[in-house]
C-alpha cells in the first residue's frame, strides 16, 4: 500500500457545497420491492458502503466510545492565522449554477458517544451567517491497509448532518450525510492528506440540501475540503468541472468557464485556501 503521506493532527481545512443538474436513481430492495432512490445524501451514503476496501466496525464499541475527533474537526480560533492547509474551512457549490458558498467550522463539542455540536460561520454571496450544527454517527469503518505503519489505523465515519441558522426567523437549514477520514494512533485521532489521492472524496465531504422556509428554496449542497484540482472534485457535480488531458492529469477537474460567474472569478487550484473570510 502507498506510504507517501502528508499528516495533519490538529488543523482544519475547507468547506463546499454543490448543486447537481441531474440525480442518477439508484435501484433500492426493500421489503416492499424495487425502490428508486434519488436522495443525494442518501445515494452518498450507498456510495461510501459500497467500498469494497472499507470494513464495517461496531460504532458503539468502547475504543470509539472513548475516541474524540472534536480537535480535527475545527480550529477554535476566528482570529488568529491559520496554518494553511487546515481541515475547518470548507468551500463548495449551491444550485443548479453551482454558486460559491463557503463553511468555517469554529466551535465543535463532543456530545456522547460519536456524536458531536458545531458553530459553523458559513458565507454565500456576501452575507455571513452564523449556523448551529450536529454530527449524528450512522456507521463506522475502518480501511486496515492504507498505512505501512502498524500503529496508524485508517477509519471512516458517516453521520448524519444538520445545520440551521442561529437566527429562528432565517428559516435556513440544510441537511444531509458527511463522510468523515482520519487516522488514529495511539488512541488519539488526526488528519492525513495522501499525496497520490487516495481517499480525497471521503475525507470532509457533505452531501445533502439547503432549504429556506420563507422562500421555499431547496437546492443540493455538497461541500468538502477541495473543490476542483487534483484529485479533487465534488461528487454528483459532473456538470460543474471539464478535464483538458493535453495540458493536466487525467485526475485534474476544472471548473467549467460558465459557472466562474457565479463566485469562482478568483478560485485558485494550487492555494484555494488564500481568502481568510471568516476572520472579516
Amino acid at each position: 500500500m502507498k506510504t507517501a503521506i502528508t499528516i495533519l493532527t490538529i488543523f482544519s481545512f475547507l468547506l463546499a457545497c454543490g448543486q447537481i443538474n441531474q440525480v442518477k436513481s439508484v435501484s433500492i430492495e426493500s421489503a416492499k420491492g424495487k425502490q428508486e432512490e434519488n436522495d443525494i445524501g442518501k445515494l452518498w451514503q450507498k456510495e461510501v458502503e459500497s467500498r469494497t476496501f472499507f470494513k464495517q466496525i461496531d460504532e458503539t464499541s468502547i475504543e470509539l466510545k472513548n475516541l474524540d475527533i472534536s480537535t480535527i474537526l475545527t480550529y477554535n480560533d476566528t482570529v488568529k492565522n491559520e496554518v494553511p492547509g487546515h481541515f475547518s474551512t470548507y468551500t463548495g457549490a449551491l444550485g443548479k449554477n453551482f454558486d460559491r458558498i463557503d463553511f468555517h467550522f469554529y466551535s465543535v463539542n463532543k456530545v456522547e458517544n460519536q456524536d458531536y455540536d458545531l458553530m459553523v460561520l458559513m458565507r454565500k454571496g456576501t452575507g455571513i451567517d452564523t449556523l448551529i450544527g450536529h454530527l449524528k454517527l450512522t456507521k463506522a469503518f475502518e480501511f486496515p491497509e492504507l498505512f505501512s505503519n502498524e500503529n496508524m489505523k485508517a477509519m471512516t465515519f458517516l453521520y448524519d448532518f444538520s445545520f440551521a441558522s442561529k437566527k429562528t426567523s432565517a428559516g435556513l437549514t440544510i441537511n444531509g450525510t458527511s463522510s468523515v477520514s482520519f487516522f488514529v494512533s495511539n488512541g488519539i485521532a488526526g488528519n492525513f492528506w495522501m499525496e497520490d489521492g487516495s481517499l480525497r472524496e471521503y475525507i470532509r465531504t457533505f452531501v445533502g440540501y439547503y432549504t429556506d422556509s420563507k422562500s421555499a428554496e431547496k437546492l443540493n449542497c455538497v461541500f468538502a475540503l477541495d473543490v476542483a484540482g487534483l484529485y479533487s472534485h465534488l461528487p454528483f457535480c459532473d456538470d460543474f468541472y471539464y478535464q483538458d488531458e493535453k495540458n493536466y492529469s487525467p485526475d485534474y477537474y476544472l471548473i467549467k468557464e460558465k459557472y466562474r460567474q457565479f463566485g469562482w472569478q478568483d478560485y485558485n487550484y494550487n492555494n484555494p485556501n488564500n481568502d481568510h473570510w471568516w476572520r472579516e
